[in-house]
């Protein structure tokens, strides 16, 4: 990801995905651009804080894990909740081991 050349791949891959939603009528422009206005958001916001987690030791990579995936489960007890749970789980436990 440090490469300009994934950045370059990247923005290109927006703007055009982001262009044939205008060219086929699918969106407003209003809509692509809050869409990319909200993702450049979330991106940030992901950087910021993976580079927070980063900084905590195993323990604690550990523990958030499990307790992010109990949360999900408390706030969504249906069972595509507990599905998300377990895949979060997984995808954390696989991250951080």
């Amino acid at each position: 990801m440090r490469r300009p050349s994934f950045w370059i791949l990247s923005v290109a891959l927006v703007g055009l995905i982001s262009f044939s939603r205008l060219y086929t009528g699918l969106h407003w422009p209003s809509d692509v651009l809050i869409g990319v206005m909200v993702a450049v958001i979330v991106l940030i916001m992901a950087i910021f804080v993976q580079d927070k987690i980063a900084k905590l030791s195993v323990t604690y990579h550990w523990v958030l894990a499990i307790v992010t995936s109990l949360l999900i489960i408390a706030v969504f007890s249906e069972e595509e909740g507990i599905k998300y749970a377990g895949f979060l789980l997984g995808a954390g436990i696989g991250y951080f081991a």
